[in-house]
């Protein structure tokens, strides 16, 4: 095998392998069976069980209007590493205006209780972090507000879109610290677009204007529209510290040279280790990341960087085959015996998981004579 196809095959396979759980339960708040829609992304059936997964709440889940487009939208974003792998969890509505409704601001409801307390017992298997973000709209936009005020430590962010159902009673419930992570968007002052909303949201944010700083105005948006226009903004600008947070890791020219050398190993995973934040958390490279820095690190033949990167990415996604291959490959004439049991490793989850590909015979072939090329 040879070494150019080890760094094509980091481009090649960006994963697949997002799917889509439904996960039943007795709520006890409702006092009945409710099921919520936990997406998954690309890359999570490689992870490590402690991976601490950021998760999207995504009210009026019923709706596919709404989630589906709102979930393309996450997607999409993800694929462009404008995001990070989030894992999103579309809650339906059985009554969305008797659950969402704001009753009475600082006493819980129990679609509140039923998000910020049953919820994470359930998908405690999917290994939260911290960073959470509840995003609504109209009806479940007030709910949202009113759910991030009565318990914001269990928020990282709020995102509405056309509240209006007790938004000043919500927006004075919220610590004005938090004014920060809240993200409001209000669409056209047209009738027959958001105009009802938009002119009683206008008055009502009024003063809150120099400490809301995340206020979106869509001046063409109906009242509809409005989420799937302003989730891809909010979304990109929030998350903008995390997508630039490689920036300064292994940059090159534009012939994919290193503009300068990389510090000696443990200082440049170090360097890499100051990185791996999601805002003031621990949050893992991801897998695109550690591609990204590792083929560039390749290219300009610093190859123990590139393994000791890889033996990283192997800590925090052992199911990655490709991870093992690279290994593999870099420590074939070092350490023979072990690039035997890595190669042998990326067989096995080559097979596992990649046996619809159109191009899994070919590979695999490709790895079986790799694998015979090591002499132990």
């Amino acid at each position: 095998m040879k070494r150019t196809l080890t760094l094509l095959l980091l481009w090649i396979h960006f994963g697949a392998f997002a799917q889509v759980d439904t996960v039943r339960f007795y709520s006890d708040a409702f006092g009945t069976d409710r099921e919520v829609y936990v997406h998954l992304p690309d890359f999570y059936a490689f992870q490590a069980p402690d991976f601490p997964n950021p998760f999207i709440y995504l009210l009026d889940g019923q709706h596919e209007w709404f989630a589906n487009p709102v979930q393309n939208d996450i997607r999409y974003l993800q694929y462009t590493h404008d995001i990070p792998l989030a894992i999103t969890v579309m809650i339906p509505h059985e009554d969305r205006n008797a659950e969402c409704a704001v009753q009475e601001v600082g006493q819980p409801q129990a679609l509140h209780v039923f998000i910020t307390e049953e919820l994470p017992r359930v998908l405690q298997k999917y290994s939260p972090s911290k960073n959470r973000i509840l995003i609504g709209h109209s009806f479940s936009a007030s709910f949202a507000l009113y759910s991030f005020g009565l318990n914001p430590d269990f928020y990282a962010a709020v995102f509405a879109h056309s509240p209006l159902d007790e938004l000043g009673s919500s927006l004075k419930s919220i610590p004005h610290e938090r004014y920060a992570d809240v993200y409001l968007s209000i669409g056209s002052t047209i009738r027959t677009k958001d105009g009802w909303h938009r002119q009683r949201f206008d008055s009502i944010v009024a003063p809150y204007r120099d400490q809301i700083t995340h206020i979106y105005t869509l001046p063409s948006a109906g009242h509809t529209s409005l989420p799937i226009l302003a989730n891809a903004r909010m979304l990109s600008e929030y998350y903008l510290p995390f997508s630039l947070r490689t920036d300064e890791i292994a940059a090159v020219d534009l012939n994919y040279q290193l503009v300068e050398a990389p510090m000696i190993v443990p200082d440049e995973m170090e360097k890499i280790g100051k990185a791996e934040r999601l805002f003031n958390r621990h949050y893992p490279l991801q897998v695109n990341e550690i591609n990204g820095i590792a083929s560039r690190y390749y290219a300009s033949n610093y190859f123990e960087h590139a393994e000791q990167l890889m033996k990283y990415g192997i800590r925090w996604f052992p199911n990655y085959y490709e991870f093992h291959l690279f290994l593999a490959e870099l420590i074939q004439y070092t350490e023979p015996i072990s690039a035997i049991e890595h190669g042998e490793r990326a067989l096995e989850l080559y097979d596992r998981y990649e046996k619809e590909s159109e191009d899994y015979l070919e590979y695999r072939k490709e790895i079986v004579m790799f694998l015979d090329s090591i002499e132990p």
